[in-house]
């Protein structure tokens, strides 16, 4: 049976992630693949706070090693009752009734750069994008949102932040990263919380006018 990889190659000290490849391989969660032990050895060196010690959800290090997508049975295991989040950004409890709890952030369009100069950034929760424009962030409840698994995918809504669909998981260090059929790593990675875990949703600031 085939199993979905996301591919890393180690390069003078750097890591680069270079998109998924299928390998046939058997499932990576037998004791001695993952180099700290069992799924759930991994699950509790990250809930413990050690951000994922050893490497965890590697496979045993070469100069090209990979990180193998969670399975069928593993995915369950890794999100029903526990929180996904972003600091600033998202805290999303997945219930194991299929509903989501906790907040998210919505960005407003790009407004004009110079308006940001006559704004307090920490105040009104402004930002600068790496293209150099101007965005506006507020925060709302996840109200009525639902997850689900279906077959080696985990299907979330759009105000999760990584747009609708079904992804392939896989834990890296003390991230969940997600990707698409294509192998395409989807946004940046997400914590992974033990149980409800969420913080305060950040007060509503509106923009100031000019």
């Amino acid at each position: 049976m085939t199993q979905r990889t996301l591919k890393i190659w180690s390069a003078v000290g750097a890591f680069a992630v270079a998109g998924a490849a299928v390998a046939a391989a058997p499932p990576a969660n037998t004791a001695g693949e993952f180099p700290n032990g069992t799924l759930e050895a991994a699950l509790g060196k990250i809930f413990e706070g050690e951000g994922g010690e050893g490497g965890l959800g590697f496979t045993k290090m070469t100069r090209s090693f990979s990180v193998p997508a969670l399975s069928a049975k593993q995915l369950p295991t890794v999100f029903t009752g526990n929180t996904l989040g972003v600091p600033r950004k998202i805290a999303a409890y997945l219930r194991s009734d299929g509903k989501i709890e906790g907040w998210y952030a919505i960005n407003t369009p790009v407004i004009p750069v110079e308006r940001c100069a006559n704004q307090d950034f920490n105040a009104t929760y402004l930002y600068m994008t790496h293209a150099g424009q101007c965005m506006h962030r507020s925060f709302a409840e996840f109200k009525g949102e639902t997850w689900s698994i279906k077959g080696e995918q985990i299907c979330l809504p759009e105000s999760v932040g990584l747009g609708k669909g079904c992804y392939y998981a896989a834990l890296v260090l003390n991230n969940v990263v997600l990707f698409d059929d294509n192998g395409n790593m989807v946004n940046k990675g997400r914590d992974l919380a033990k149980g409800k875990v969420l913080p305060p949703m950040p007060p509503a600031k509106p923009l100031k006018s000019k």
